[in-house]
């Protein structure tokens, strides 16, 4: 594993990354993860993805 996709350490947890094009990306479930003390934190971000998308369509667009 480079440095460059090690992961970081955070509140104790570790967050994946890795670095590409001169942007750091990081594992948006790891960061659930360590914000919600979530026990399954891939459901949470589903649930949250899910909601998202329902809003957007649900949406009246007005020219």
């Amino acid at each position: 594993m480079d440095l460059e996709d090690a992961p970081v350490v955070f509140q104790g947890k570790q967050i994946r990354r890795t670095w590409h094009d001169n942007q750091w990306y990081f594992s948006v479930v790891d960061i659930i993860s360590v914000l919600t003390d979530s026990p399954v934190p891939r459901q949470y971000w589903n649930k949250v993805k899910n909601r998202a998308f329902k809003e957007k369509a649900n949406e009246v667009t007005v020219s």
